[in-house]
């Protein structure tokens, strides 16, 4: 569990936002001029994570099971929600609902989506293999 913990920690804070050193990760609300440099669709969420993301965070996230995804919703899952989607990202959360096939998907909801998505493609380049000689 301290491995997830640890990945909201060491996401790098983009280069357009200017945090106050008091300011909480999570509790972080851009201003309107850095609401049009968030993510809008889901595959720039993903873009945006996976250059935020350690290499060892990487390689952590691809080894998880499906079923461990859960497990990053308090930890990634409000980055995302906290840093990406709110306070007012209606680009993202529509895509969210896009790739869902969900109209009504809450806003709360679509990190879970975001990460699923994270996962499966950090599967396909960050996962481990054994390689024989």
């Amino acid at each position: 569990m301290t491995v997830i913990l640890k990945l909201v920690c060491t996401l790098k804070t983009p280069k357009i936002i200017q945090s106050e050193p008091s300011q909480d990760v999570l509790n972080f609300r851009p201003d309107k001029s850095e609401i049009a440099d968030l993510p809008k669709t889901v595959d720039e969420a993903v873009n945006f994570l996976i250059s935020n993301l350690s290499l060892k965070d990487k390689s952590t996230i691809a080894k998880m099971s499906e079923d461990d995804l859960g497990n990053l919703q308090f930890s990634l899952g409000l980055y995302i929600r906290n840093q990406l989607l709110y306070p007012k990202n209606d680009k993202l959360l529509e895509s969210c609902r896009q790739e869902a096939m969900d109209k009504y998907l809450h806003w709360d909801k679509a990190p879970r989506l975001i990460i699923k998505d994270l996962w499966k493609r950090l599967r396909g380049s960050h996962k481990l293999r054994v390689v024989k000689d």
